[in-house]
């Protein structure tokens, strides 16, 4: 099974193999290619802008209005509408401008839990070219979060014969 080659050069999968398209083929490739970059970075524009207009919208509907208005308006949930305005809150103190992030690696550096340091780093590497997927948003992440405490069901104080409770026989029916 061969692929074209694309401009991400060696970014391809495991197991792909890339032939040397047509010189028609290649122009067509890379017109498309450019044409979707462009694309993309409107989406990530309107991905702000909805979250400007949402946070906008629960301000006015008001307590109590605001998430039957947004289930009435849109079919939408609560979390659906908070991912949109997480990403619109971030905008404002992060520089958004050509970040090759994906709107998936976008609403997680958004989320609450997600470090500060974390976020820093994935916007500091994308404003330096780096192409930046979802996955790899995680793993940094994952990287700034701290471990997760060990649970120790015994306390130390306990050995291993009086761990569990002597329990009273019981005489069984004959």
């Amino acid at each position: 099974m061969n692929e074209m080659t694309s401009p991400a050069e060696g970014e391809r999968g495991e197991g792909e193999v890339t032939i040397a398209p047509t010189d028609q083929a290649a122009k067509q490739l890379a017109d498309h290619a450019a044409e979707i970059r462009k694309i993309g970075k409107r989406v990530v524009e309107d991905v702000v802008e909805i979250g400007r207009r949402l946070t906008d919208c629960k301000r006015i509907a008001g307590h109590g209005n605001w998430l039957p208005w947004l289930e009435r308006e849109f079919g939408w949930g609560e979390i659906t509408a908070l991912n949109f305005m997480r990403v619109y809150e971030m905008s404002k103190s992060s520089k958004f401008e050509n970040l090759n992030i994906p709107v998936s690696g976008l609403y997680l550096l958004a989320a609450p839990s997600t470090p500060e340091a974390a976020r820093e780093e994935v916007i500091e590497r994308a404003q330096a070219g780096e192409k930046l997927r979802h996955a790899r948003v995680r793993e940094i992440v994952g990287e700034h979060k701290p471990a997760p405490p060990k649970k120790n069901r015994k306390r130390p104080e306990e050995t291993q014969d009086d761990a569990q409770p002597d329990l009273p026989l019981v005489p069984s029916k004959a």
